[in-house]
């Protein structure tokens, strides 16, 4: 009991100074480079990037599309997107005519899209793999179905509406069981004290917790505030391009606690390989060798347990082994080492890999849904087991002293 809050804390100091130190990074690289007028349009245009609140999957949907049908018409893409802001207005004229200016000065379509679009970053490297391999439009049409099936998600389950509910529970239930660890926990006491009675196991940890979260060096609700701070950042980030070490650190942190849940690990499984199939086949496709296609797909921004199988996947290809058996040793799931088989017996890597896409995919949706379905119950065991814990050590004291009084008498 002694050592568990020093323990914690040890752990939560090392992560809000790494937090501090990524928000400094944060803000020396992309607000002290430029002038303060451009540095305020800029920090805006990131904030815009970072929120991907709801009302911004649909304009990076629309964006999207404008790339795609002028790069299948193959027509200039700064000189058409200059005509296509002209009939926009908003946010989706500023956004095309910021990203007409970005090409003109050179500046690459990932690079152009993540200054002026408020895309996710899956979105943007699954777009740098679709220059890199000469099939951009190809690219575009997948980051399409990305982005679809992020807008269907949002319109059918919204994570923080459907967390509302059970967080506000949950904190009144705090609230309430903090109410009573500070007003009646220490008379309890007093009374026991009084009649010489020792306090109950269950009691005394109790009041332990109560007199650590309250009066401790440091208090558990300052450990709370910055485990609080250090989740938003880690959440932050993941929608963000990595800026310097310490937010490239946290990112790794975050992958590394998402790999760690069941749930969670399967979900950013699932998304990170369809996407890294339809890479492959977009590779394969326009003509690329297998390492090369398998190294454009490890420069995904996806979970990086999954890049660190691309990457295996990738060396062991380079090393002279077979595309199936550095399948089955990179572990990269069944239905990619089926694909690759078949591929390698003359099948076209566009319907295979795509039905393997396809297939990650519904794992993935599979397993969100589950995991939406368990909040609200998982909440409720939540605070059912911490009100009956409370319940429990103020309920056996009470018998304790009945029975101390009855034996005195």
């Amino acid at each position: 009991m002694s050592i568990i809050p020093y323990l914690v804390g040890s752990v939560l100091v090392f992560g809000f100074a790494a937090t501090l130190l990524a928000l400094r990074d944060w803000w020396t690289g992309t607000v002290s480079a430029r002038a303060v007028g451009e540095r305020v349009r800029q920090g805006y245009d990131r904030y815009r990037a970072a929120t991907i609140r709801r009302r911004n999957l649909p304009l990076a949907r629309a964006l999207i599309g404008h790339l795609a049908s002028i790069t299948e018409m193959n027509l200039p893409l700064a000189t058409a997107l200059r005509f296509a802001s002209r009939g926009r207005r908003g946010d989706e004229g500023r956004a095309l005519r910021k990203m007409s200016n970005l090409l003109t000065l050179s500046a690459s379509l990932s690079e152009a899209l993540r200054q002026s679009a408020p895309c996710p970053p899956s979105v943007g490297s699954l777009i740098t793999a679709g220059e890199r391999s000469g099939q951009l439009s190809r690219a575009l049409r997948l980051a399409e179905g990305l982005l679809d099936e992020q807008i269907e998600r949002a319109q059918t389950f919204s994570l923080r509406a459907y967390c509302a509910y059970p967080a506000a529970v949950l904190f009144s239930g705090f609230l309430i069981v903090g109410g009573i660890m500070y007003n009646v926990m220490p008379k309890f006491q007093d009374i026991f004290l009084d009649f010489d009675t020792p306090l109950p196991e269950s009691t005394r940890v109790l009041i332990g917790l109560s007199n650590w979260f309250i009066l401790g060096f440091p208090p558990g609700w300052f450990w709370l505030a910055c485990a609080a701070l250090i989740g938003a950042v880690i959440l932050l980030i993941r929608t963000l391009w990595p800026v310097g070490r310490i937010i490239r650190f946290l990112e790794r942190v975050g992958d590394r606690v998402r790999w760690s849940l069941p749930f969670t690990r399967q979900i950013d499984w699932g998304q990170g390989m369809a996407t890294a199939c339809g890479v492959l086949e977009m590779g394969l496709t326009g003509g690329l060798p297998l390492d090369r296609a398998a190294r454009l797909a490890s420069d995904l921004r996806i979970n990086h347990y999954v890049r660190v199988r691309l990457e295996e996947f990738t060396a062991l290809v380079l090393g002279g082994a077979s595309a199936v058996q550095a399948a089955r040793e990179a572990k990269l799931g069944a239905m990619c080492v089926a694909a690759l088989a078949a591929i390698s017996r003359g099948e076209d890597p566009h319907t295979v890999l795509g039905h393997a896409a396809d297939c990650y995919r519904q794992v993935a949706n599979q397993w969100w849904h589950a995991t939406a379905k368990l909040l609200w119950p998982l909440g409720t065991l939540v605070l059912g087991a911490m009100v009956g814990f409370v319940a429990w050590a103020l309920f056996e004291p009470l018998v304790a002293l009945i029975e101390s009084v009855m034996d005195g008498i």
